[in-house]
């Protein structure tokens, strides 16, 4: 009579879900009475529909310190220096990010101007995400 009455529960509860145009895949009833329902996806989830990606951390949940900002800035003018063959370097720099880059790293950057026998320009871009920036040789 038990296993007839959760065979009959199973049965109401497949036959509610063929109204349902997505698909679903139903277990039988277990010993706790639970049912375990797998249902496929259909259009644009909530998420997608209300809220949209952080700029900043592209929704990793993390985006990068100014310090690690700074690093990977001075990495960059140095890789592009050393590929520029003399020709000047122009970096579009959001306005933090340039501070601390002239008020931290004014010393190296002449050093390798000079190394490479080229020329840094940065320029503030205030349209630029926080602590972003670009290059162009």
């Amino acid at each position: 009579e038990h296993r007839n009455h959760n065979k009959e529960v199973e049965r109401i509860l497949k036959e509610g879900l063929k109204r349902d145009k997505a698909k679903t895949d139903v277990s039988s009833l277990g010993k706790f009475g639970m049912v375990a329902i797998s249902r496929q996806r259909m259009g644009i989830s909530f998420y997608d529909v209300m809220l949209k990606g952080c700029e900043l951390c592209d929704g990793t949940g993390y985006h990068s310190t100014l310090d690690a900002a700074v690093v990977r800035l001075m990495r960059k003018v140095h890789s592009d220096l050393a590929r520029s063959q003399g020709k000047e370097l122009a970096m579009r720099v959001s306005p933090s990010l340039l501070e601390a880059v002239v008020n931290q790293k004014r010393e190296e950057i002449t050093r390798l101007e000079k190394l490479c026998g080229s020329r840094v320009t940065f320029v503030s871009d205030p349209t630029l995400p926080s602590l972003s920036f670009s290059a162009a040789v």
